[in-house]
């Protein structure tokens, strides 16, 4: 195996480690099985939209000859933009929230993350109470109506949202690869995708990813992998390195 300087991991709640101590997630896990510092961006609710975004943008800084790469992908559904520096997500359990009901979606506990990492110069104090802020909520209610309107007029939105999440991943690996990074992907679920989509289903580089595939039922009671499951994925991925 390949002796590496760095760990860089992003993705969303499976891959921060929803409700589980920071040494009980499997990037920490993964870190100590190679003896190799670990940089989790990660966060809770994170779109694939976001997860390329702040991936090219932090692993620009990175050398790539001494950088491995873990990507834990997420699912279709949810969406991502930008706002003050800060990357933001909407998934469909923000359909029908309030304004003001916007704070833990951008709270400092596995949630704020940036592209070019500002906030690390806040504490988690400073960054609950300035996203507390108006001018964070509104965007991220406004989008969540424009997404409960896609809902109700857009007849394609699951084929289209596939689009962009194949993209997304098309996009993410071709940087990888340019760029010379030694990487894996995580796939969660197993992609169910339209016949006519192959062309892009046959870009995608399966070679660099791995399937975890976790029964719902013995997951945690939060639908997440729990702490023995997080000793076996970071196992099973040391193994495939």
């Amino acid at each position: 195996m390949k002796e590496y300087k760095n760990i860089y991991v992003n993705g969303c709640s499976f891959t921060a480690g929803h409700e589980l101590l920071d040494e009980n997630t499997w990037p920490v896990l993964l870190s100590n099985l190679l003896g190799v510092p670990m940089n989790s961006l990660a966060a809770n609710g994170q779109s694939l939209d976001n997860i390329k975004l702040n991936s090219i943008s932090h692993l620009s800084k990175f050398d790539a000859s001494s950088t491995l790469v873990i990507i834990g992908l997420t699912w279709k559904e949810r969406y991502g933009f930008l706002i003050d520096g800060m990357t933001v997500n909407i998934t469909p359990a923000d359909i029908g929230r309030k304004k003001g009901e916007f704070n833990s979606k951008i709270g400092s506990w596995r949630r704020a993350k940036s592209p070019y990492n500002h906030l690390d110069k806040l504490s988690r104090i400073q960054i609950d109470e300035l996203y507390k802020k108006e001018e964070y909520q509104l965007p991220l209610y406004h989008y969540s109506k424009y997404y409960e309107s896609l809902i109700k007029l857009d007849k394609n939105l699951e084929k289209d949202q596939m689009i962009n999440h194949l993209v997304n991943i098309i996009s993410l690996q071709s940087f990888l690869k340019t760029e010379g990074f030694d990487y894996k992907f995580i796939l969660w679920e197993e992609m169910q995708y339209n016949k006519d989509l192959e062309g892009l289903i046959n870009k995608i580089d399966y070679s660099n990813i791995i399937e975890i595939f976790i029964p719902a039922d013995e997951m945690h009671y939060t639908s997440h992998p729990n702490t023995e499951q997080c000793k076996l994925i970071a196992n099973k991925i040391h193994k495939l390195l």
